[in-house]
């Protein structure tokens, strides 16, 4: 039996379903982009490493911080459960157009993605190590970093 342990994607249209076509010009106050993540400390450890790939005059992109000398909070984006459909939203405050804030989405979901598919990928090993009916015959990585076990039964 081969388990292939790939990223799920949810897809690129999730992020800009709720997005005019053309906005480059258009200044949103709240844009709120759906992200189909549910767990807050992938997404805390996503988040923390994606920052540290942006450059200075980004680093402050998911604080409420005020730089000095300016009357208000740049452009920020934050995360928040939304509770009717289970899981993180982001919401991107005083941004211009949309394309920017969902790149940073879709990078930090990519991230995530990795994160979870770790995770699962310890778990499965943890519990073949613990049981005695199923071992694992062979790991292999793929080009695309997807990993694939076979597990022997016993």
């Amino acid at each position: 039996m081969a388990l292939p342990l790939v990223p799920v994607y949810v897809g690129a249209d999730l992020f800009a379903r709720h997005v005019l076509n053309d906005d480059s010009l258009h200044v949103y106050d709240e844009l709120v982009i759906p992200t189909g993540m549910k767990n807050k400390e992938l997404l805390d450890e996503a988040i923390k490493k994606y920052e540290k790939t942006l450059p200075d005059n980004e680093k402050n992109l998911f604080n409420n911080v005020m730089l000095p000398g300016k009357g208000q909070m740049n452009e920020k984006i934050k995360f928040r459960f939304n509770k009717e459909e289970n899981c993180f939203e982001a919401v991107a405050c005083r941004v211009t157009g949309s394309k920017r804030s969902i790149e940073h989405v879709e990078n930090i979901f990519n991230i995530y993605t990795g994160l979870v598919q770790q995770k699962v990928y310890e778990r499965v090993k943890t519990k073949l190590e613990e049981t005695n009916e199923m071992t694992l015959d062979n790991e292999e990585v793929l080009e695309d970093e997807s990993i694939v076990l076979t597990v022997g039964v016993n």
